[in-house]
């Protein structure tokens, strides 16, 4: 499919300028991208923008991912000189030792001021990231893609200032193969995705991936043997009454169970791309 240009709100516009504006000026840039998808959640013009400061990103939401592929992506991502660390770091992490993990550049020199700034795509976790390095509440944090909106700065220990910018989305969406799944991982607003597309999709990633024992555990069934991803939602379906009058599945409403299970994490342990696909990039 061709490319779909992607309309930016006023602020996101406003934050890519400002972004332009700062990354003469500090010290450390923080992307962070959702573990189940490193590649497509990515925004490629901040990181074109940012290509000189010290650039770390955060694996975020790790919990939700299958974990020997967040290992292949750290690999991958260290392979190409950049650092990489994982969200959460435990309920009780202490902000220093996160900040520490991040190698930052002069990081507790004695009077020594560090400007940092993070950026990311929405609802990817970058509040959720500032709260912890903080330490409190300084962020807002919630499931709907975009609620931070204005240029905030805030001062975390070991006198390092964290510029935090609006989620950004990718000015263009490459395929309809990322708009899945960047709808899958909550990072599009639901008008602007095909929702049984979506799930349909989702459904193929279980049987290429090898989740098919995930996703017979998570539904308390028998792992179905099919290569079909419509069959796979079928069996969800008819696992969960989801049958209409006749006997035929409702797939819309199957569809919708298993998007909304990914979305809340009740379905999760699996991730959506593996660095192998990217290599030719």
């Amino acid at each position: 499919m061709s490319k779909r240009k992607t309309v930016l709100p006023g602020h996101m516009k406003k934050a890519i300028e400002r972004v332009e504006e700062l990354a003469a000026t500090v010290d450390l840039a923080i992307e962070v991208v959702d573990a189940r998808a490193p590649h497509a959640s990515r925004c490629p013009i901040l990181t074109r923008i940012l290509a000189g400061p010290h650039l770390v990103t955060i694996l975020s939401k790790t919990d939700l991912a299958d974990p020997a592929a967040t290992r292949a992506w750290k690999t991958s991502l260290a392979d190409q000189g950049r650092i990489a660390a994982e969200l959460p770091f435990g309920k009780n992490a202490k902000p220093g030792a996160l900040l520490s993990s991040l190698d930052i550049p002069f990081y507790g020199e004695p009077g020594r001021m560090i400007k940092a700034l993070i950026i990311g795509i929405p609802n990817v976790g970058k509040s959720t990231l500032i709260n912890i390095l903080a330490g409190n509440r300084r962020a807002h944090t919630g499931a709907k893609p975009g609620i931070t909106r204005g240029l905030q700065l805030v001062k975390l220990p070991g006198g390092v200032f964290l510029y935090d910018t609006p989620g950004v989305i990718n000015p263009v969406i490459r395929n309809e193969e990322q708009a899945h799944i960047l709808g899958l991982i909550g990072c599009l607003q639901e008008n602007m995705f095909d929702n049984q597309a979506a799930a349909m999709y989702l459904a193929q990633r279980v049987i290429a991936g090898g989740y098919l024992g995930l996703f017979a555990k998570t539904y308390q069934m028998d792992p179905p043997d099919t290569a079909d991803p419509l069959d796979l939602i079928e069996a969800l379906g008819r696992r969960r009454g989801c049958v209409q009058k006749g006997g035929e599945t409702d797939l819309e409403r199957a569809c919708n169970i298993l998007l909304r299970d990914f979305s809340t994490g009740r379905f999760h342990g699996l991730t959506l791309e593996t660095p192998d696909q990217f290599q030719e990039e």
